[in-house]
C-alpha cells in the first residue's frame, strides 16, 4: 500500500526528558515576582498612594492610566511566553526590566519627597524584577530554556 496513516511513537519520558520537562522552581519564582511587581505598579498609581500633582489635568491621569494597562497587558503576554518556556520571551522580559529601570530610578528620587510610599512601592517593584531576571538568567532556569538536563 503506497498511503499510510502516521504512526505516532508512544513511550515513557526518560529520566533526561522528564528533567526537561518539569519547570525549574526558579523560573515559578521568576513568574511570580514578575506577577507581584506588576501588581505593586498599579497600587502605586492608584490617586489615594499617588494623589494628582495640583493643576495636572484629569487627562494626563487617564493617558498614564491607559498606558500602564496597556504596558500591564503585554508584560502579562510575556510572562505567560516565559511560563511556556519561550526563551525569547525570557530576554524581552530582561529588555523591558532593564528600560524600566532607568526610567524608574530617577522617578524614584523624584517621588521621594512628593510621596514616599510611592518611592517604596517603587523599589520594592524594581527589587521584584531585578530578582526575578536574576533567577530567570543563571542556574536551573537557564539550562531550562536552553533545553540541556544536565545537574551540574
Amino acid at each position: 500500500q503506497r498511503y499510510a496513516p502516521p504512526r505516532t511513537e508512544v513511550a515513557d519520558l526518560t529520566p533526561a526528558d522528564a528533567l526537561l520537562a518539569a519547570r525549574p522552581r526558579s523560573v515559578v519564582w521568576a513568574c511570580a515576582l514578575m506577577l507581584a511587581s506588576m501588581a505593586v505598579g498599579i497600587v502605586s498609581l492608584l490617586p489615594a498612594v499617588d494623589p494628582p500633582m495640583p493643576g495636572e489635568p484629569v487627562a494626563m491621569t487617564a493617558i498614564i492610566w491607559g498606558l500602564t494597562l496597556v504596558v500591564i497587558a503585554v508584560e502579562l503576554w510575556i510572562v505567560r511566553c516565559i511560563w511556556q518556556r519561550r526563551n525569547w520571551a525570557r530576554w524581552v522580559m530582561v529588555a523591558l526590566t532593564l528600560a524600566s529601570l532607568a526610567v524608574g530610578v530617577p522617578v524614584i528620587a523624584e517621588d521621594w519627597t512628593r510621596a514616599p510610599l510611592v518611592a517604596w512601592l517603587g523599589i520594592a517593584s524594581s527589587a521584584a524584577s531585578a530578582i526575578a531576571m536574576t533567577l530567570l538568567l543563571v542556574g536551573a532556569s537557564a539550562r531550562w530554556f536552553k533545553g540541556t538536563t544536565s545537574l551540574r
